[in-house]
């Protein structure tokens, strides 16, 4: 069994208008019906051929969506300047 160190976070998206997501599988994504923690992430990332971003527990919110993500500490910089990227779109009006 390999040793993962890792985070789980809760992520809350919100927009300044009404949207409607629609959450799938991809190549890059992969949705958990179970709550996903950092443990079963490294479990399930030391069986896959690629290495897939798992959300868990994706619902609406008013104007927005919410989920639970996890990362290990070589991906947490990552996903860290995509959330920066996105901060700066939705900053610049797109």
């Amino acid at each position: 069994m390999p040793v993962f160190y890792g985070l789980a976070q809760k992520v809350t998206a919100l927009s300044d208008y009404d949207f409607d997501y629609q959450p799938q599988n991809s190549e890059l994504i992969a949705l958990e019906e179970t709550l996903i923690t950092p443990v079963l992430n490294g479990e399930q990332e030391n069986g896959e051929e690629s290495v897939k971003l798992h959300l868990s527990q994706i619902s609406a919110v008013e104007n927005g969506v919410e989920f639970w993500s996890v990362a290990d500490e070589q991906r947490f910089n990552l996903a860290l300047l995509s959330v920066r990227l996105l901060e700066g779109i939705y900053q610049q009006g797109y």
